[in-house]
C-alpha cells in the first residue's frame, strides 16, 4: 500500500510541476497581434495541462490493473468457482460414509475395477442452489456439492445436481441433468455380479441412440417422463426407491459449451466435468432411518459422448 501511495505522490508531483511551468504568464503579444491569437495560445496550454493530468492518472490506473487483475482472477477461481465442482473430502463426508459392516460385506466386490459404494442424503432441502447457503444447523454441517443428494458415476464423486448422473429426491431416484440424456430401469432383485451386457432389461439402454439437437433431447425427456415400456420393463428418468433392488442407468452427458460468470469471470462449466456416455448398474443395499441410501455400483460400458447442437438463442 505504501508503494502505491509513493507512486501516486510522484505522479501528482510531476503533474503539479508541469502545471507550474506551463501556467507562467505568456509574453505580451505585439500591439499588431490580434487578440484571438492570445486566446488560442492560452487554450492550447490548458489542453496540454489537461492531457498531462489525464496521462498521469491513466499511468497509475494501468499499474493498478497490471498488479490486481491476475490476483482477482486467481481469487475468484480458487475461492468461488473451483469449490463448486470439487470432490468432497472424507472429513466432509463423515455423515455420508457407508457403514463398516457394508464395506466388509462387499470388500471382495469393491476390489473389482470400475466399482464403488456411496451414500446419498435424503435431505434435499440443503441442495436448492449450489451458490446459496441454507442456514439450518444440518445444512451448515453438510457443505458439500449437491449437499450429498447427487452423485456422478462419470467422476466417481458427489456432485452439484445439474452435473450429476443420479439424484435422490425424497422417495424417488432420478436422472436428467444439464445437457444429459438419462434413462433408468428397475431390473429387480438381481446381484450385481450376475449382470452382464446381455442381461435382460439392458437391451433398450444399449440400443437407445443419442439425439443430436437440443429440441430432440427435450422431446425425449418428455417421453421418458411418462415411461417407455419395452421387453416387459419400464424405462424412465425417475423411479421409486425399492430396497434390495438393482437398477440400471444409461447416462449420455453431451459435449458442448456452457458459459457461466462468477464475479465477472467467465468460464465454460463443462471444463470442470467429464462428458461421457456410460451404462451403470447399481443396487440399493441399505436405507437407514433417515431415508439415506447406500448404493453399490458397477460400470459396464463407457465411451465418448457426442456433441449436441444448440442454436445461438438457447446457447
Amino acid at each position: 500500500m505504501k508503494f502505491w501511495v509513493l507512486v501516486f505522490c510522484i505522479l501528482i508531483g510531476s503533474v503539479v510541476n508541469s502545471l507550474s511551468q506551463n501556467t507562467q504568464p505568456a509574453p505580451t503579444p505585439p500591439p499588431t497581434s490580434p487578440r484571438g491569437s492570445q486566446n488560442q495560445t492560452t487554450n492550447q496550454n490548458q489542453r496540454q495541462d489537461i492531457r498531462g493530468i489525464n496521462a498521469a492518472f491513466d499511468n497509475l490506473r494501468s499499474l493498478e490493473i497490471q498488479q490486481n487483475a491476475p490476483k482477482e482472477l486467481g481469487t475468484v477461481l480458487s475461492e468461488e468457482i473451483q469449490p463448486l465442482y470439487r470432490k468432497p473430502s472424507k472429513k466432509e463426508l463423515k455423515n455420508l460414509l457407508p457403514s463398516q459392516s457394508l464395506l466388509t460385506q462387499y470388500e471382495k466386490f469393491l476390489k473389482q475395477s470400475e466399482t464403488g459404494i456411496f451414500k446419498l442424503s435424503a435431505d434435499s432441502n440443503c441442495a436448492v442452489n449450489p451458490q446459496v447457503v441454507v442456514a439450518t444447523e444440518k445444512c451448515l454441517s453438510n457443505d458439500i456439492p449437491g449437499a450429498g443428494t447427487a452423485y456422478s458415476f462419470r467422476v466417481k464423486s458427489h456432485r452439484i445436481l445439474h452435473l450429476s448422473d443420479l439424484v435422490l429426491d425424497k422417495n424417488v431416484i432420478r436422472t436428467g441433468s444439464l445437457l444429459q440424456q438419462g434413462v433408468l430401469v428397475n431390473l429387480g432383485n438381481i446381484e450385481l455380479d450376475e449382470i452382464s451386457t446381455q442381461t435382460v432389461g439392458l437391451k433398450y439402454l444399449f440400443d437407445l441412440k443419442p439425439v443430436t439437437q437440443k429440441e430432440e433431447l427435450a422431446n425425449l425427456e418428455e417421453t421418458l417422463s411418462k415411461g417407455v415400456k419395452s421387453d416387459g420393463f419400464i424405462y424412465s428418468y425417475g423411479l421409486y426407491i425399492e430396497d434390495k433392488t438393482t437398477f440400471a442407468l444409461r447416462s449420455v452427458a453431451y459435449r458442448s459449451k456452457v458459459m457461466r460468470s462468477v464475479s465477472g469471470v467467465k468460464y465454460d462449466e463443462f471444463d470442470y466435468d467429464k462428458r461421457k456416455d456410460i451404462v451403470v448398474v447399481f443396487r440399493v443395499v441399505e436405507k437407514d432411518e433417515n431415508g439415506d441410501l447406500t448404493i453399490l455400483w458397477k460400470e459396464i460400458a463407457r465411451k465418448d459422448s457426442p456433441v449436441i447442437k444448440i442454436d445461438e438463442k438457447n446457447k
